[in-house]
């Protein structure tokens, strides 16, 4: 019974040296070492965060390299974008924030003390489109009740009456160059304008199809990765 005890707590030390040891590996400044992030996650391109000042290679030549966008930086862009406050972007019950504590691992997030989660993922997973999904689907769904409640007076989806059977081309054109304005920061293209006009053609109601724009244009790729 001794010797059993003896090689268990033998096995038992060996697998904590071999843990550790690759835990220094990962965190050196050599080899496979992940990006040093902020605060939020996001990566600033230090290897490791440990800079020795040697010249680094450059980057991949294929293509362009895309840094997720986490949790508080996506929450902030449709805060701004949509002209909310925190409150009102995605709350479980009413109560709980989906951004974070729901859906903060998945969003690129992580909570040490709580929940025993010390360091964060290193990409997006499968659920992370799903709480995407529902965090843009609730903040632009407050925004079209909101703007709907306030009538003339309405912040962001102003271009066209929420309660109308459907707005003209114009319309739509114009609040969807506000909406990727505010939340892609930057105009739509000839070719995206064409796709929203074909989509206002066969659309329904104005709070439908404010709706629409605003989920459309949030949950894109250009939205999620920087």
């Amino acid at each position: 019974m001794k010797k059993l005890m003896t090689l268990t707590l033998i096995s038992l030390s060996l697998m904590m040296v071999q843990c550790t040891s690759k835990r220094l590996k990962r965190g050196g400044s050599g080899g496979d070492a992940p990006a040093a992030t902020d605060a939020d996650g996001n990566s600033n391109g230090a290897p490791g965060g440990n800079d020795t000042g040697a010249a680094r290679p450059a980057g991949p030549q294929a293509g362009k390299t895309l840094i997720w966008k986490r949790y508080r930086p996506f929450e902030s862009g449709l805060i701004k974008g949509l002209g909310l406050t925190k409150d009102q972007v995605c709350l479980e019950l009413g109560r709980d924030s989906c951004i974070d504590k729901v859906h903060l691992t998945v969003l690129g997030g992580n909570e040490p003390f709580l929940n025993g989660q010390y360091e964060r993922a290193e990409a997006p997973t499968v659920l992370t489109s799903v709480a995407i999904d529902r965090v843009v689907l609730s903040a632009c769904s407050r925004r079209v009740e909101l703007d709907a409640a306030a009538g003339a007076n309405a912040t962001v989806f102003k271009y066209f009456p929420l309660t109308a059977a459907k707005p003209n081309d114009e319309q739509i054109k114009q609040q969807a160059t506000d909406l990727y304005r505010r939340i892609l920061a930057r105009d739509p293209e000839a070719a995206e304008l064409q796709a929203i006009a074909e989509f206002g053609a066969t659309a329904a109601a104005g709070d439908k199809i404010a709706l629409s724009l605003c989920y459309a244009i949030a949950t894109s790729a250009e939205n999620i990765f920087l």
